[in-house]
């Protein structure tokens, strides 16, 4: 790292105001109580709807938002592993879980060698936190063809949300989730035109999310009846909203004129309903 970074910065106190918190408790119960098809809506709404930035900071540790329902959710799942005969995870332990693994294995042993700091380990420690904690925890969550098809409708709702949010921030320069943060989010200028950012840390990292949300959008476009929530998600993260269905039928031709395309365990990427 160069000379200006210095683990153990960031905030010096906790951030995370009274609704922000309140929300995360609500969503922390919900976790532990509700069926496992519903999980993921609290996981997937607090993460994607509460502002970059909102943390409690505890014992030199940094609780973020998306950290503290990590440790919930695996909380959930080490009971559930202790008190189901079923394996948490569908067909066990697999390659592809030993990929992600080693990855994150490789990459934090790889980064505490090369910094050789202590206050490495409780940063490297976070990022194993999040990283292999969504991971598996969405693993555990996601056994068949409807998890997958629920949890992209979950994104639907939230890119729903998030477009209406955004398009007010656009329009107004007015940043809503800084009534959530308790501090002003001045979104980015760029050739005078706003850049709006909604709850992510830059606008960037927002477009991101509507990028990696169409290919899901896509794939629901598949199953006919869930063509409705599949529409909703493309019209709110494609370029021309006139033109969602359009670049949907473009896909699908693409697809289904390509069957050598497919996923481990020799299904095709798109599911065939």
């Amino acid at each position: 790292m160069g000379p200006n970074f210095l683990f153990g910065g960031g905030a010096h106190d906790s951030t995370m105001t009274p609704f922000v918190l309140a929300a995360l408790l609500i969503a922390v119960i919900l976790v532990l109580v509700l069926p496992r098809r519903y999980v993921a809506v609290p996981i997937l709404s607090i993460i994607f709807l509460t502002p970059a930035g909102q943390q409690l900071l505890l014992g030199g540790f940094h609780f973020y938002v998306v950290r503290i329902i990590v440790i919930a959710a695996l909380i959930r799942l080490a009971v559930i592993g202790f008190s189901s005969k079923r394996p948490p995870l569908t067909g066990g332990f697999n390659k592809i879980d030993a990929v992600v693994f080693l990855y994150a294995l490789l990459q934090g042993v790889t980064f505490l060698l090369r910094e050789q700091a202590g206050r490495a380990v409780a940063y490297e420690t976070g990022f194993w936190l999040d990283t292999l904690g969504l991971y598996f925890i969405f693993r555990s969550l996601i056994q068949d063809r409807n998890d997958i098809y629920r949890i992209i409708r979950v994104f639907a709702v939230l890119a729903a949300i998030l477009g209406i949010c955004m398009s007010y921030e656009f329009v107004t320069r007015a940043n809503v989730f800084s009534y959530i943060a308790g501090q002003p989010i001045i979104p980015w200028l760029r050739d005078g035109r706003v850049r709006a950012q909604g709850p992510f840390a830059a606008s960037i990292t927002a477009g991101a999310f509507g990028a990696t949300l169409l290919p899901l959008f896509v794939l629901l476009w598949q199953c006919k009846a869930e063509k409705l929530w599949a529409s909703i998600g493309v019209a709110v993260v494609a370029p021309d909203v006139s033109h969602a269905e359009a670049l949907l039928r473009r896909v699908e031709d693409f697809v289904w004129s390509h069957p050598e395309l497919e996923v481990v365990g020799a299904e095709r990427f798109w599911l065939e309903t």
